[in-house]
């Protein structure tokens, strides 16, 4: 099972932008895993979707890690009740998707990858990093993605990556800025920062390998 801490803020998926507006009531719990869904979350839908969904119903940050060939994901007939624990709902997930897919929980925040594989990307140190404000989910993954270690590793993997410009005048801070400096973390640990920080805040990498054509890297956060 895997490992991350971050913020996050989503913006180009319509159904993560309309499952935000109704955030339900749950039991807090001191641990991730055993906070309740509150309500039952089902239905036929891609990997991330189904794990996304089953995140909001309990109410907790977490990440979500999909590295994969150009076909798209396979889509998963679930059904998780309110009664379930986020843990159970994300075995039960990971149990129906196969090949590799698991959980993990650190510094409070769920992360959940689709195969066995971690991308290499996530494990990269960054030395040291200024964030100028980590309310605003949008600017701080930017800070991320421009700092010299991560620069280095997508050019050296020829791994291309865009952050989606279109709705980040939308992004702004609810509250006083909050600057952040950190000091010799992967980028995962800082992704999971992000996301505890700002409360039920998730991360979703997705990598895309297809033959004959660049490799991609989609990087988002989503947020209240």
């Amino acid at each position: 099972m895997l490992n991350s801490k971050t913020s996050v803020k989503l913006a180009a998926l319509p159904f993560f932008a309309l499952s935000l507006l109704a955030q339900p009531v749950t039991t807090p719990s001191s641990e991730p895993q055993e906070r309740r869904l509150g309500h039952t979350v089902e239905g036929t839908r891609p990997f991330t979707q189904a794990v996304f969904h089953t995140l909001l119903a309990a109410g907790v940050p977490g990440g979500i890690i999909s590295a994969r060939s150009c076909k798209p994901e396979a889509s998963v007939a679930f059904r998780a009740t309110g009664e379930m624990t986020l843990g159970d709902a994300l075995t039960h997930i990971a149990t129906i998707t196969g090949g590799g897919a698991h959980w993990t929980v650190a510094d409070g925040v769920i992360n959940v990858a689709l195969q066995a594989d971690r991308p290499r990307f996530l494990d990269v140190p960054i030395a040291r990093l200024s964030f100028t404000d980590t309310t605003n989910l949008w600017l701080s993954l930017d800070h991320l993605i421009q700092s010299a270690e991560a620069r280095k590793y997508l050019e050296d993997t020829k791994l291309n990556y865009r952050l989606p410009r279109s709705i980040w005048a939308t992004d702004k801070p609810k509250t006083p800025p909050r600057p952040v400096e950190i000091r010799n973390m992967t980028i995962s640990k800082v992704l999971n920062m992000l996301a505890a920080d700002n409360g039920k805040a998730i991360w979703i990498y997705h990598e895309n390998s297809c033959p004959n054509s660049p490799n991609t890297l989609d990087l988002r956060i989503v947020g209240e």
